[in-house]
């Protein structure tokens, strides 16, 4: 699953993961409302990684980690990525929180 509210970003990380040896169905949202009804929904197949985009306007991607920790069975064994072009003070604070829980981080500029 990827979600990232910049439709180049979408684009440029389903071309890499594409290009790598991986063999994955890529389902992308560009908004984390969205990602969200989609885990709700028992009829969707489970996920295995979650790219997740931090930065993003309504529900950012901490709100989204907060929520997604009420999913329980439907995301307990999927890995968390988060993609974001910021280290400021606050969310290397906040990000501290998540890696105690397994979530990594990739951070590109």
């Amino acid at each position: 699953m990827l979600i990232d509210d910049e439709p180049f970003d979408q684009k440029l990380y389903q071309r890499i993961i594409g290009r790598s040896e991986m063999e994955a169905e890529i389902i992308g949202f560009t908004k984390s409302a969205e990602a969200v009804v989609y885990l709700n929904d028992d009829t969707q197949p489970l996920v295995d990684l979650i790219l997740l985009d931090i930065r993003m306007p309504q529900m950012d991607g901490f709100e989204f980690l907060d929520t997604a920790q009420s999913f329980g069975s439907r995301i307990r064994d999927a890995g968390f990525m988060r993609l974001t072009t910021s280290v400021s003070p606050d969310g290397h604070a906040r990000r501290s929180a998540y890696c105690d829980q397994g979530i990594h981080e990739q951070t590109s500029q």
